[in-house]
């Protein structure tokens, strides 16, 4: 059983976390962290499909056209060179903007 990370907008894409994943290096002070810290890959899965996919930070440019080219808006968007730590944001522009 896996976590999903975006249930307030999961009707077009559904985002689960995976818990084998790695984390960027992180910078804190205090026990707080200021930079990085994030996960290294998470599992997607799009509405009508059977199987989640994962998705990797290092294979993330590579997989965006295949996995959301649907969505000449949203590439455009993001333009050639998309940044891991948008990917969140990415998520929610999806669910909003791509019918």
């Amino acid at each position: 059983m896996l976590q999903v990370m975006n249930p307030t907008f999961s009707k077009k894409i559904t985002v689960y976390y995976d818990p084998f994943a790695g984390e960027t290096a992180s910078i804190g002070v205090g026990g707080m962290t200021l930079a990085g810290g994030l996960a290294k890959s998470y599992y997607i899965k799009k509405d009508g499909e059977e199987i989640a996919k994962r998705i990797k930070k290092k294979e993330y440019k590579k997989d965006m056209e295949e996995l959301f080219g649907e969505c000449p808006e949203l590439i455009s968007k993001y333009g050639e060179n998309p940044d891991w730590s948008e990917f969140e944001q990415f998520i929610y522009d999806y669910s909003t903007m791509c019918k």
